[in-house]
C-alpha cells in the first residue's frame, strides 16, 4: 500500500468507526476510498463479533458497555 492508499485507508476507517460501523459508504460508489470503506467496516464488523464472542465467554469488560449496562 503507498502513502497516499495509507492516507485513504486512515480516513476511511475514521470514518467507519465515526458511525460506529452503522449507515451507508459516504465516499463515490466505485473509488478507491470506497473499496478502503468497504474494507474497514468488514474489519469494524468482525472485531465486534469477535469483542462479543469473548464478552460472552469472560463476561462484559467493554467500558461503554459496563455504562449502559449498569
Amino acid at each position: 500500500m503507498g502513502k497516499l492508499s495509507k492516507s485513504e485507508y486512515r480516513q476511511a476507517k475514521a470514518a467507519v468507526y465515526a458511525v460506529k460501523g452503522q449507515g451507508p459508504c459516504p465516499y463515490p460508489e466505485g473509488s478507491r476510498i470506497a473499496g478502503h470503506w468497504e474494507r474497514a467496516m468488514r474489519h469494524y464488523h468482525s472485531m465486534e463479533c469477535l469483542m462479543d464472542e469473548m464478552a460472552e465467554v469472560y463476561g462484559e469488560f467493554r467500558p461503554d458497555r459496563l455504562k449502559a449496562a449498569t
